[in-house]
């Protein structure tokens, strides 16, 4: 009955040691980074929108908070949407470079196909053809590292036609929507 009591009473003091160390760890503050994108379609079309990107620096994995808003989409369509390698959004979107994707020690030929670092869940477009998506992710960084976004030639984020099915070539087809990804917000 001795050993059951002492047993329980070094449990529970461990078990409080532990809360304890978890509340301090959550009571630090952490330095928020913080990055946007305003989205725009080709010329002619009424597609326009936002991505927001929230990278709170602490633990030992950062992980990036990503929140996509575009309208003007086709009702009930659904789009592939990637983090690109270049800051640029010219012309048809071609300039934005292909899928971030820095591979093994930063070299693009050593890739990570069939996903990509900078591959996010598809947009669901509803009957009105908005679509909203909000996804956490640690295959990108706002800080500086061999996953951040903002290297030599920054990124940009595009809206692709067509979903992304997760296969060589067919990773949402031609580009609909882009926006170049600068740090800070609005």
């Amino acid at each position: 009955m001795i050993q059951k009591l002492l047993f329980g009473l070094v449990i529970g003091l461990l078990s409080a040691s532990a809360v304890s160390i978890q509340i301090s760890a959550q009571g630090r503050d952490n330095q928020t980074i913080r990055a946007r994108a305003d989205i725009r379609g080709a010329a002619g079309s009424n597609i326009t929108g936002e991505a927001t990107f929230e990278q709170n620096e602490g633990g030992i994995l950062p992980t990036v908070l990503v929140r996509v808003r575009v309208r003007g989409l086709a009702p009930n369509s659904v789009h592939g949407v990637h983090i690109h390698e270049v800051g640029r959004c010219e012309a048809n979107f071609t300039s934005a470079g292909n899928h971030f994707d820095p591979g093994a020690y930063g070299r693009p030929a050593l890739d990570n196909h069939p996903f990509h670092m900078g591959d996010i869940p598809n947009l669901v477009a509803n009957r009105r053809g908005v679509a909203t998506l909000e996804y956490r992710t640690s295959r990108i960084t706002l800080s500086p590292g061999l996953l951040s976004i903002f290297d030599d030639n920054g990124s940009a984020i595009v809206v692709h036609a067509e979903e992304d099915k997760g296969q060589p070539n067919l990773a949402g087809g031609g580009r609909i929507g882009c926006g170049v990804i600068q740090t800070g917000t609005r």
